[in-house]
């Protein structure tokens, strides 16, 4: 396993450099923040309701 980890952590470097050169750095700023906002929506979605006293 980490010797993926190993070759993979290059590749995405690599990839996520071509990327940016291609689309710039404002799409790669927007696509950031989607990412962040739908995380913190799965984290608010995934915490169960508090039981109200009784």
């Amino acid at each position: 396993m980490t010797i993926i980890r190993n070759i993979d952590d290059p590749v995405l470097s690599i990839a996520s450099g071509i990327i940016l050169d291609r689309v710039g750095e404002e799409f790669a700023i927007i696509f950031c923040a989607n990412l962040i906002a739908i995380g913190r929506i799965n984290i608010l979605l995934a915490i169960p309701p508090k039981k109200e006293l009784e």
